[in-house]
C-alpha cells in the first residue's frame, strides 16, 4: 500500500504524536490485563516507548515530504493553549475539576482503582481511567492532580484537531487559515454541549477522551483522502480502538464514514487492491482487538442494559445548541453538497452525526433506550456543527477577495484574528471558577486516608459534593454499585448529633468553609489552614459487642437479639419491636429490611420496609462492628382475618429484591427469619350479638365449650337449599391441641344427610391459640342434597382429635355427661317445594 509521496504537516505531526501515545498506552493496558497480568506502568512506559519509535522509524522509511505551513501550525497550537488555559485556569490552585457533579469523583475512583492494582474497571468504559492511573504514576502526582489537566488536554487537542479538519477542508492559503479560526470558536457556542461536558454542572470524563479520538478519525481520514497512505489508516486503526474502550457510543459515526469511504473508493474502481489492503488495516487491527476483549475479557465489554438506564441529562432543545447560530452550520451544510472533494469528509461527518441524533431518538421511541443516550448523542453534533459554520465565511472570504487585494490577508492579520479569537472566547464565554475542596481540605483528606479507618471518618451535611469527593474520590470507598452517583451522606445532620451518640464514627473532618461549633473536649488529630481532623474523646467511642448472632444476613448485618413484647394483636393494630443489629460489612447492593406477616399458605398478609438503621446510618457509614438499636413497626390491615401469622425478617436489595439469605446460629439458611408466631384475635362479640344467640352451654373436654349458636334462616326447607350455622365456642381452659369441630344434619332415621367437618374457622383460627375466655364464632355451612325427604332433621354438634377420630367428651351445666355429641335445641323441617 505505498503511497507515491507522504506530506506531513507540523499540526499533524503533533497531534498524531499525542493520538498515538494514548492509544498505544490503551492497547498495551488492554493487552496486559486480557492475559492476566496488571497494567504495569514502567512495563507500559516501555512497551509505548519502543513502540512510538518503531513508528517513528517505520515513518521515516516511507521518506515523507514536509510541509512548514506555519500559519496552520501556529493556529493549531493557538487552537490547543487559549482552549487549554481556558479549561484549566478555573480549575486553580487545586487543579479539581471545577464541576458542580458528583463525576468527577465518581471518575477519580475509577483512576484510583486502575492506579493501585493494575486493572482496568469493567464496570464502565476504562479506558480514560487507565490512562490517567498510567499518567499519575509518570509525574509521580496524586491522581485527583491529573485527571482535570488530563482532560483539559484532551479537550484542547480535541479544538486543534477541529482547527485541522477545517484547514483540510478549505482551500490552502493563508486566508482560510484565519477562517478556521472560527471553528475552535464555534465549539463554544453550544457551550453546554463542548465546554459544558468538562465545567459547570456536568462532568463528561470518558465522553471528552472518546470525542478526541474521533476528532483524530475524522482528521485521519482526510489525510488519507488526500494521500491513500498506511500511515493514515494504521492512525484510524488506533483510533477505533480507543473509542471503544472510552465511550462506545460514539463508535457508530466513524465506522459508517470510513465504510461509505471504502465503498466510494472501490466503485471510483481508482486502485482496488490498495483499497482493500486498507480496509484490512483499519477494520482488521481493531477486530483483533475486539475479539480478545471477547474471548479474554468479557468482562469489559458493556451491559446492553445501560442503555435503558435513566439519568438526568435534558433533552437537547434549539436554544442549547445555539440557537440562531445554528442557520450557519445549515448554510454551511447546503453550501457542501455543492463543494468539491475538500469539504467531503465533513460533509460525511455532518450527515452522519445529524444521522445518528435522528436514529437515537426513533431508538427511544421504538426501542426504548433512555432519553441520557438521546442527550448523550447530541453532544456529539456540536462537532461538525463548528466545522459546517465555517464553510459560509469562507464563501464570504472568497467573495470579498474579488475586491480586496490579496496582501490583506497577512500574517500580522492571523496574528490579530487569534488575540481576537482568544479574547472573545474568555469575554464571550466566561467558565465558571470552582473547587469541591480547598488546598488545605485536599491536604488533610490525604494525611486521613494514609493515618486513619476513613470508613469512621464523619462530615456533617446530607448529600455534600464534598462527602462524595472525600468518600468516594480520595479515600475510594467503595458504595454500593446502585448508590455509586450522589450517595456521599458521611455523617449526621448537625454537629450536636455526632458529638452526642456514640454509635457515630470517632472522627469528624472539618473542610475550611465549614464553622462548626467544636468542643473543646475534642482532639485535633491534624490541621491545615482552617482544615482539619477532630476525634471525641476516648470514652465516646462505642464498645464493640461480642455476642454470638442470632442470625447473620448475608455478610453485612447480623441480628443479635429482638424483643417481641407480646404475641396477641388485633387487625388495625401495629406490631411494634426492636432489635440489636451489628454491621459488618457495606453491601453489593443498596439493601433494605423488610418485616412480613405470612399466613400459614405462607402468603404475606401485611408488610412494612424499614431502612437500615432507620436510614440514620448511610451505607458507607455503618458503624464497624458496632451494635445499633433498630426499631421496626409493621402496620395490620384492618380487614385482615383473625388467625395464627409468622412474623418474619429478611434483608434484601433494593433494585433486585434478591435477598441476602441469613444463617442462623445452628447453621441454618433460609430467606428470612421467623421471629415469632403472631395470634390475630377475632373481633369480639357485641353485646347485642350475643342476646340473639340460642345458649347451649354444653363443656367440650376439660378446655372448650358450646355456648350457643344462632341459625342463618328458619324452617322450612328445600331439598338442594343450604343453612349457615353459627357456632359460638368458648375457650375455659388453654390446651395445646388443635381440634376438629363437626357439624351434621341428621334426618329422621339418623342418618347423615350434610355434613361440616373442619377445624373451627375453616382452619385459621385453630384451638391451640384460643384464650381463656375467648368468644370464638364459627360459621359453618350445611347443603341438603337434592334427594333429602320431607321430615324433621336435628343438627349435632361436637368436637374430635386428628388423626385419632377420638370425640371430646360432652357434660352440661352441672357436669352431668352427655355423650360425645350435642343435638342443637332447633329441629329443620324439610319440605317438598
Amino acid at each position: 500500500m505505498n503511497a507515491p509521496s507522504l506530506t506531513l504537516r507540523p499540526a499533524q505531526i503533533v497531534f498524531s504524536f499525542w493520538i498515538a501515545l494514548f492509544a498505544l498506552v490503551l492497547v498495551d493496558g488492554y493487552a496486559l490485563n486480557l492475559v492476566s497480568l496488571p497494567a504495569d506502568p514502567t512495563v507500559i512506559f516501555i512497551a509505548v516507548l519502543i513502540e512510538m519509535l518503531l513508528l517513528a522509524r517505520g515513518l521515516l522509511l516511507y521518506h515523507p515530504r514536509w510541509d512548514g505551513a506555519p500559519l496552520e501550525f501556529a493556529g493549531f497550537l493557538i487552537s490547543v493553549v487559549v482552549v487549554g488555559i481556558y479549561f484549566l485556569v478555573p480549575a486553580l490552585p487545586t487543579f479539581l475539576p471545577p464541576s458542580f457533579s458528583v463525576d468527577p469523583a465518581n471518575h477519580l475512583a475509577f483512576v484510583n482503582s486502575t492506579f493501585a492494582t493494575g486493572q482496568i474497571v469493567s464496570d464502565y468504559p476504562g479506558g480514560p481511567a487507565l490512562i490517567g492511573a498510567l499518567v499519575a504514576h509518570w509525574l509521580g502526582e496524586p491522581s485527583l492532580r491529573v485527571i482535570h489537566p488530563l482532560a483539559a488536554l484532551w479537550i484542547a487537542l480535541t479544538a486543534g484537531g477541529i482547527f485541522g479538519i477545517a484547514c483540510a477542508a478549505l482551500p490552502d492559503r493563508r486566508v482560510y487559515k484565519i477562517v478556521a479560526l472560527c471553528a475552535p470558536f464555534a465549539l463554544f457556542v453550544p457551550w453546554n454541549y463542548f465546554a459544558g461536558a468538562l465545567i459547570g454542572s456536568e462532568y463528561f470524563w470518558t465522553q471528552v477522551a472518546a470525542q478526541l479520538f474521533l476528532i483524530a478519525f475524522v482528521w485521519f481520514q482526510s489525510a488519507y483522502r488526500d494521500s491513500r497512505h498506511v500511515f493514515w489508516a494504521v492512525g484510524m486503526a488506533l483510533c477505533l480502538i480507543a473509542i471503544s474502550v472510552s465511550f462506545q457510543l460514539w463508535l457508530a459515526v466513524p465506522a459508517a464514514m470510513f465504510g461509505l469511504a471504502l465503498v466510494a473508493e472501490w466503485r471510483a474502481r481508482a486502485s482496488r487492491r490498495q483499497t482493500l489492503t486498507t480496509g484490512l488495516v483499519v477494520v482488521g487491527i481493531p477486530s483483533l482487538f475486539w475479539v480478545a476483549l471477547f474471548v479474554a475479557g468479557s468482562r469489559f465489554i458493556p451491559n446492553t442494559a445501560r442503555l435503558s438506564a435513566a439519568g438526568a441529562i435534558p433533552m437537547p432543545s434549539f436554544d442549547a445548541l445555539g440557537g440562531a447560530y445554528l442557520l450557519l452550520p445549515l448554510l454551511g451544510a447546503v453550501l457542501l453538497l455543492r463543494g468539491g472533494a475538500r469539504g467531503w469528509v465533513v460533509r460525511l461527518f455532518i450527515a452522519l452525526a445529524a444521522a445518528q441524533c435522528v436514529f437515537a431518538i426513533a431508538a427511544n421511541v421504538w426501542l426504548g433506550i433512555s432519553t441520557y443516550w438521546v442527550g448523550k448523542t447530541f453532544y456529539l453534533l456540536a462537532l461538525p456543527l463548528a466545522l459546517g459554520a465555517v464553510i459560509p465565511l469562507a464563501r464570504a472570504v472568497e467573495y470579498i477577495e474579488h475586491f480586496a487585494p490579496r496582501g490583506w490577508a497577512s500574517a500580522a492579520t492571523f496574528a490579530v484574528a487569534s488575540v481576537i479569537f482568544g479574547a472573545g472566547l474568555f469575554a464571550l464565554f466566561p467558565a465558571p471558577a470552582f473547587s469541591p475542596l480547598s488546598e488545605s481540605d485536599i491536604q488533610v483528606a490525604l494525611w486521613a486516608k494514609e493515618k486513619l479507618a476513613t470508613g469512621h471518618i464523619n462530615l456533617i451535611g446530607r448529600k455534600s459534593l464534598v462527602a462524595q469527593w472525600l468518600g468516594v474520590g480520595i479515600w475510594g470507598e467503595r458504595l454500593p454499585d446502585d448508590l455509586l452517583v450522589d450517595m456521599a451522606t458521611l455523617g449526621p445532620k448537625t454537629f450536636e448529633e455526632w458529638r452526642g451518640d456514640p454509635a457515630w464514627g470517632e472522627y469528624l473532618f472539618v473542610s475550611s468553609e465549614q464553622h462548626l461549633p467544636l468542643d473543646g473536649a475534642l482532639q485535633t488529630l491534624y490541621r491545615r489552614g482552617d482544615s482539619m481532623i477532630v476525634a471525641k474523646p476516648a470514652n465516646a467511642a462505642p464498645a464493640v459487642d461480642a455476642a454470638m448472632p442470632t442470625a447473620q444476613f448475608g455478610d453485612a448485618l447480623a441480628l443479635l437479639d429482638y424483643n417481641l413484647p407480646r404475641a396477641t394483636f388485633r387487625a388495625g393494630d401495629v406490631i411494634s419491636f426492636t432489635a440489636r443489629i451489628q454491621a459488618q460489612r457495606v453491601p453489593a447492593h443498596q439493601v433494605v429490611w423488610r418485616v412480613q406477616l405470612r399466613d400459614r399458605s405462607h402468603n404475606a398478609a401485611a408488610e412494612a420496609r424499614r431502612d437500615p438503621f432507620d436510614n440514620k446510618f448511610p451505607l458507607q457509614r455503618w458503624p464497624d462492628g458496632n451494635v445499633i438499636q433498630q426499631s421496626f413497626a409493621l402496620s395490620l390491615p384492618l380487614d385482615l382475618r383473625a388467625g395464627l401469622y409468622d412474623l418474619q425478617l429478611g434483608l434484601y436489595y433494593v433494585g433486585s429484591g434478591a435477598p441476602l439469605s441469613y444463617r442462623s446460629a445452628d447453621g441454618g439458611t433460609d430467606d428470612a427469619l421467623t421471629l415469632g408466631q403472631i395470634k390475630i384475635e377475632l373481633p369480639s362479640a357485641t353485646t347485642h350479638e350475643l342476646g340473639a344467640v340460642t345458649r347451649v352451654a354444653a363443656k367440650l373436654g376439660d378446655a372448650l365449650s358450646l355456648l350457643g349458636y344462632r341459625l342463618s334462616r328458619k324452617s322450612p326447607l328445600h331439598p338442594g337449599e343450604s343453612l349457615k350455622i353459627y357456632l359460638y365456642w368458648q375457650s375455659v381452659a388453654v390446651t395445646s391441641k388443635d381440634f376438629t369441630a363437626f357439624v351434621h344434619l341428621l334426618d329422621p332415621a339418623g342418618a347423615v344427610r350434610a355434613q361440616s367437618d373442619a377445624a373451627p374457622r375453616d382452619g385459621n383460627y385453630p384451638t391451640s391459640i384460643w384464650s381463656v375466655g375467648e368468644i370464638v364464632i364459627d360459621p359453618r355451612t350445611l347443603v341438603l342434597p337434592p334427594d333429602a325427604s320431607p321430615g324433621e332433621y336435628q343438627i349435632e354438634v361436637g368436637m374430635y382429635e386428628w388423626p385419632s377420630l377420638l370425640r371430646l367428651p360432652v357434660t352440661d351445666a352441672n357436669s352431668r355427661n352427655q355423650g360425645d355429641h350435642i343435638i342443637l335445641p332447633d329441629r329443620i323441617r324439610v319440605i317438598r317445594p
